[in-house]
């Protein structure tokens, strides 16, 4: 049998290996475009819930409520994202110097 013979002829289990593998990267993809509409759609819905597009701040009726909002929603934003700085443990050097903090 001739080296270069081997290498130029495919068997069917390398044909169904390759369509394996273009189904799979074509499934991740589907997959990962799915996902990416859905977090645009999920911004944008938040956009309009927190009144934060200049459209849902012009079609909005109250504007007490929208500059209670507009100091509401950064505010609980904070307090929220220290809670959870609060709640993550930090990873602390244990070669002895007391206060570093790795940040690995």
């Amino acid at each position: 049998m001739n080296p270069d013979h081997a290498l130029t002829e495919r068997g069917p289990l390398a044909v169904v290996r390759f369509l394996g593998l273009v189904l799979l990267g074509a499934l991740i993809g589907g997959v990962a475009a799915l996902a990416a509409v859905g977090f645009v759609t999920a911004v944008l819905w938040l956009n309009e819930i927190l009144l934060i597009s200049p459209r849902s701040r012009m079609m909005f009726d109250y504007p007490a409520a929208l500059i209670a909002a507009t100091l509401a929603v950064p505010t609980l934003g904070g307090l929220l994202v220290g809670l959870l700085h609060r709640a993550i443990p930090p990873k602390f050097d244990t070669s002895g110097q007391s206060g570093r903090v790795l940040l690995t």
